[in-house]
């Protein structure tokens, strides 16, 4: 538009020339200083826009490089969430073979003569998966059940099935985990006694009525005569096994009619990859008691005790050292007192020596001043 404006111009302008100026070229003068100022603006914004477009390209570098800076910034986070996740990772792996051990050791304790520790875990695990119900959680009533009423059970089979009808029970009673572990306690000791009244009683009727519904089927009699046979000690731990084991059939119809839950069902599926990685943890459970790792912490605790006495001797030093002053403060005080007064000399010279060469300076500038 600049160009061709221009060549418009400069045609009328050679017209006026030709023909002797008998144009007006006022109008011609006009548009050609309005075409110029216009050259200028648009000029002007040309630049404008040039800066404009740099600065934007140099806020896109700095996006990018704050993209870059914060995406190295995103993986060591991530680095470091990732570190911390397989610490604790092995940490809960590390505890939860040290707590099947211990289970283990708290199975192998009521083992009968028939049954080998693996025999047992798989009938608890079976017994865990049909009533829905944790591993570990079975295996802890299993053993507490099986220490506490030594002689009641005549087979760790009977044990494990007693195990599986109470846990059904407590959940058809829609038992809490509390309210389960607080009655298990209580029916322990009451069968662990012998005969089952007053508190453990009373624990159990609050948190699985239909456990003393059972009891009271079994030995046929309304289930209000519950507390008095319980308080003339009727309800012995025979009575209370059979009643639970003659029940299967009932309460499993029971069960069956109760829609699984999601926490049902993530239980199950922790007692599979429980049963999926016991092989590592086996594993897990050797090393620790492996040569090697004996020789490790051997190590470990030899160095300890070398950093130790290592430390002990340089407070030694320190103290001995610290005491040495104290004990001679009279004959060192002096040399201290005369090195901090040299030092202080030595500054109060170099501040005189700087304050001359400062005066010296200003003399210098006001005799060139003076000569100018």
């Amino acid at each position: 538009m600049n160009r061709a404006l221009n060549i418009v111009i400069s045609s009328f302008e050679q017209l006026q020339r030709d023909s002797g100026r008998a144009v007006d070229t006022s109008s011609i003068r006009q548009a050609r200083e309005e075409l110029a100022r216009a050259e200028v603006t648009m000029n002007g914004v040309e630049q404008e826009i040039r800066q404009a477009a740099n600065q934007q390209q140099n806020f896109n570098t700095k996006i990018k490089q704050g993209q870059s800076a914060s995406d190295g910034l995103l993986k060591k986070v991530m680095g470091f969430v990732g570190a911390y996740a397989g610490i604790q990772t092995i940490g809960n792996i590390v505890g939860l073979s040290d707590q099947m051990s211990q289970t283990e050791s708290k199975l192998n304790m009521i083992l009968d003569k028939q049954t080998s520790i693996k025999q047992m875990e798989d009938m608890i695990y079976q017994a865990s998966q049909n009533s829905r119900s944790s591993y570990q959680g079975t295996a802890d009533m299993v053993a507490r059940i099986g220490n506490n009423a030594k002689g009641v059970f005549k087979t760790n089979a009977e044990l494990v099935k007693f195990a599986e009808v109470l846990n059904k029970k407590y959940i058809i009673a829609g038992a809490t985990t509390e309210e389960m572990n607080n009655s298990l306690i209580q029916l322990t000791q009451g069968l662990g006694s012998g005969v089952l009244r007053g508190e453990e009683l009373n624990s159990v009727l609050e948190s699985a009525p239909n456990i003393i519904e059972s009891i009271a089927k079994y030995l046929e009699v309304p289930q209000g005569k519950i507390r008095e046979l319980a308080a003339d000690g009727e309800l012995t731990a025979d009575v209370v096994k059979n009643a639970m084991l003659s029940s299967i059939d009932e309460t499993n119809a029971q069960f069956d009619k109760m829609s699984i839950t999601w926490a049902q069902r993530w239980t199950m599926f922790g007692n599979e990859a429980l049963r999926a990685f016991d092989p590592i943890l086996d594993k897990i459970k050797a090393l620790a008691n492996s040569e090697g790792v004996d020789a490790f912490f051997n190590t470990a605790v030899n160095g300890m005790y070398f950093l130790g006495n290592v430390a002990t001797k340089v407070i030694d030093v320190i103290a001995n050292g610290a005491s040495f002053i104290a004990q001679n403060w009279s004959m060192i005080a002096p040399v201290i007192y005369a090195v901090a007064g040299a030092m202080a000399i030595y500054g109060a010279t170099i501040l005189a020596v700087k304050a001359y060469q400062t005066a010296a300076l200003a003399v210098s500038w006001m005799y060139i001043a003076a000569l100018r």
